[in-house]
């Protein structure tokens, strides 16, 4: 790779990278003076950081879809509960209404 295919790949990593624009502006200001290690640090860097920013994409993607997964069990979960506590709370008003029926009819 020449090096003004460097300097111009470190630009593309530039454009997608999330340093300040007012770094991205000195360095690509100054890019013309860097020398080829320079740009192959530089250059480095940045994929480093592209990569690394695809990795915690990927992980915060799977936590979001994990969590959603628990979201939708506590759901059931609590819906479950709920019509526990309806039935027991029917079952209760119904032993309740008969146990008052057997009362007055003495």
């Amino acid at each position: 790779m020449t090096i003004e295919e460097k300097a111009k790949k470190c630009g593309e990593l530039l454009a997608i990278s999330l340093l300040d624009e007012e770094i991205k502006k000195i360095i690509l200001e100054g890019i013309g003076n860097f020398t080829e290690g320079d740009l192959d640090r530089l250059m480095f860097s940045l994929e480093q950081e592209d990569e690394h920013l695809g990795l915690t994409a990927s992980q915060l993607t799977n936590f979001d879809k994990e969590q959603d997964k628990g979201w939708d069990q506590l759901v059931v979960a609590q819906k479950k509960k709920a019509d526990e506590i309806v039935s027991d709370f029917s079952r209760q008003i119904e032993k309740n209404v008969q146990d008052k029926i057997r009362e007055e009819i003495k």
